[in-house]
């Protein structure tokens, strides 16, 4: 088995998490509390929860001006090893926007241009790093400039030197990427759509469509369903339904796929546990999440809590 997890931050960001009471376009609008600024990349925050639930972590990045030193900090104060490529672009920033009825709206920088011996940078990491003991999770969004097929590019790379590659992303960057067959992919429904060119009305539809992403991809693959749970197959076939058998009251439900994310890769490839009981894991740890408002994560023993009260079932 892994003995530590890296994920890949190619577009990292920061949120700057703004609270109206009421707010209007085309009109000035006061924030209501103190704007709060925090980690907006799904990379880092895998990176975050593997480390929070007892896992080693790294996390791979671009980082730049007082946004990289930021984004640095907080990996820091998370226990994450932060592996930086230095650039002269800077790192995004994100506006996030909620008004008194927790309406969010937001307006995401794309993020880049990186430069050719920038991204060449990423490329040689990734060569010096890759191992059997090591696996790579690549998520989120691409930058401006970059390739569609480059997370193919760099799953490839580590693939060679014998690493666990995971994806998540989505839209073209997902599709490319899965030429380069990665053990495990994580789509939401809205993802699973665009990648099978279909229309997903019942929960049915989504098993019917994890087992035919995983049989033609040729990979793990995990469907989260919000609300309706999620749904596994591996590529050989098995497939599992996964929900909590409590009703949750959700205080938000951001970072709740990265969480789920983190905490299946740390038991499946570290820890070595079957996938039956990764995705119990994965789904408590998800539960805990989205009972913590925010960007905060839960502990280890949080993660855990609703372990028993997890259902899957294989169909």
């Amino acid at each position: 088995m892994a003995e530590r997890i890296i994920t890949v931050a190619l577009n990292p960001a920061i949120d700057r998490n703004m609270y109206f009471g009421h707010f209007s376009t085309g009109t000035l609008n006061r924030t209501v509390r103190k704007t709060l600024l925090s980690v907006g990349s799904k990379a880092m925050n895998v990176a975050c929860v593997v480390r929070a639930y007892g896992g080693n972590s790294a996390c791979l990045f671009f980082s730049g001006g007082t946004g990289g030193e930021f984004l640095e900090k907080k990996l820091e104060e998370a226990g994450v090893l932060s592996i930086k490529v230095p650039t002269s672009c800077g790192v995004r920033e994100n506006i996030k926007i909620f008004d008194a009825d927790g309406v969010q709206t937001e307006a995401n920088d794309s993020g880049g241009p990186y430069s050719e011996s920038e991204f060449r940078e990423i490329e040689d990491h990734l060569r010096s790093l890759a191992d059997k003991k090591t696996v790579f999770v690549f998520s989120g969004s691409l930058p401006a400039g970059c390739p569609l097929d480059y997370y193919g590019s760099l799953i490839e790379i580590v693939k060679e030197a014998g690493s666990y590659a995971v994806l998540d992303c989505d839209g073209e960057p997902l599709k490319n990427g899965l030429r380069a067959c990665p053990v495990l992919i994580k789509p939401n429904l809205r993802e699973l759509e665009e990648l099978l060119s279909v229309r997903l009305e019942s929960i049915e539809d989504a098993k019917n469509a994890v087992r035919t992403a995983a049989e033609k991809f040729h990979t793990d693959v995990v469907g989260t369903l919000g609300e309706h749970g999620s749904v596994f197959s591996s590529k050989d076939g098995d497939v599992y339904t996964v929900r909590c058998q409590e009703q949750i009251k959700p205080a938000g439900l951001a970072g709740a796929g990265d969480t789920y994310l983190g905490v299946y890769c740390t038991e499946r490839y570290i820890r070595g546990s079957t996938a039956e009981v990764s995705l119990k894991y994965a789904a408590s740890a998800a539960a805990a999440k989205i009972q913590v408002p925010g960007t905060g994560i839960p502990d280890g023993p949080e993660m855990r809590r609703y372990y028993d009260r997890i259902e899957v079932r294989r169909v």
